[in-house]
C-alpha cells in the first residue's frame, strides 16, 4: 500500500464506513474515497478504491493520512 498505509489499516478504514463519491475512472468504473480512523484511533486515513465490475476485483488506487478536503467531505 501506500504511505505506510498496510492492509490491515485499509480494512479498518473502509469497516468504518464513511466514503464520498469520486469521478469514474478512465475504465468507466465507479471510484470512492473511505475516511476513517486507524484501530487505534491515533491516524486519520483516506483511501480510494475503483470499483470494478465484472471478474475484476476492486482496488485500492489511493491511501494516504486524511486531508482537510476528505475531512469536510465525511464531516470530521
Amino acid at each position: 500500500m501506500h504511505h505506510g498505509c498496510t492492509s490491515e489499516i485499509a480494512n479498518h478504514v473502509i469497516d468504518y464506513g464513511l466514503w464520498y463519491q469520486l469521478h469514474n475512472s478512465k475504465q468507466g468504473n465507479e471510484q470512492v474515497m473511505y475516511v476513517g480512523w486507524d484501530r487505534f484511533g491515533d491516524k486519520l486515513w483516506e483511501i480510494g478504491i475503483e470499483l470494478c465490475s465484472g471478474e475484476k476485483d476492486d482496488w485500492a488506487f489511493h491511501a494516504q493520512h486524511a486531508t482537510s478536503y476528505s475531512r469536510r467531505q465525511v464531516r470530521l
